[in-house]
């Protein structure tokens, strides 16, 4: 069986020599080993009152920032669909939702592929990020609640001790931007961000660092003693 994640090469035949891998049934079978064989069945299940575009959402974009699926790889519907054992259209949906946000990008190819960002891309893109944090860090400063803080210190605790756990450590900064963002109670600047920043969670920009977290975030480092001195 082949692969259902393939490299997409232009012009050429997008599937890549592979060896055997054996699945949890134990039965052999040809695939790619970064492929979904590799990745093994979806976790993650759907939330309560979640649609099933917003659960193949949540966990197609989970998977890209945790480096399960890898920049250059190659995702097609039916093998997304069969993945998540749901149907292709909600799969369709998470598409479209992943590639406007940057994380996936369309081809001439059947299906999309994980975003591969260059070098001048990512400067740009951090360049932009940094004037839209300050602006949300300085806004959480004045806006954040206390449960908002609480949650920000701890996110912060949890990245110490998972500081040997790379894939944790992208998650977790993922989580405390994010909860700084909302923090800033500015639903505009949210929606810049989101534009700006969900590319730079693919695997092709997380290279995050071990170290203590708010060497990574700044603003939030000095904004929230700001707050809570304040």
């Amino acid at each position: 069986m082949k692969s259902p994640i393939r490299k997409a090469v232009p012009g050429k035949d997008a599937e890549a020599k592979s060896r055997k891998i054996k699945p949890a049934s134990g039965r052999a079978v040809r695939g790619d080993q970064r492929g979904l064989h590799a990745v093994g069945r979806a976790s993650t299940h759907q939330r309560r009152g979640e649609s099933l575009g917003d659960f193949a959402y949540r966990t197609m974009r989970e998977a890209i920032r945790s480096g399960k699926f890898r920049s250059g790889e190659h995702l097609r519907e039916a093998d997304i669909a069969k993945w998540l054992n749901i149907s292709r259209t909600p799969v369709r949906e998470a598409f479209h939702r992943l590639v406007s946000e940057g994380l996936l990008t369309n081809g001439p190819w059947n299906g999309v592929m994980v975003a591969d960002l260059d070098a001048q891309q990512l400067v740009q893109l951090y360049a932009v990020r940094a004037a839209l944090e300050g602006t949300a860090a300085a806004l959480a400063a004045q806006h954040a609640s206390e449960t908002e803080i609480q949650r920000l210190f701890q996110i912060a605790a949890s990245e110490a001790r998972a500081k040997k756990n790379p894939e944790r450590l992208v998650i977790l900064n993922s989580d405390l931007h994010q909860t700084l963002y909302a923090a800033a109670h500015n639903r505009y600047l949210l929606q810049s961000i989101t534009t700006v920043v969900q590319p730079l969670f693919s695997p092709a920009a997380s290279n995050w660092p071990t170290g203590n977290i708010y060497k990574s975030s700044p603003p939030f480092a000095i904004a929230m003693p700001q707050k809570r001195n304040g």
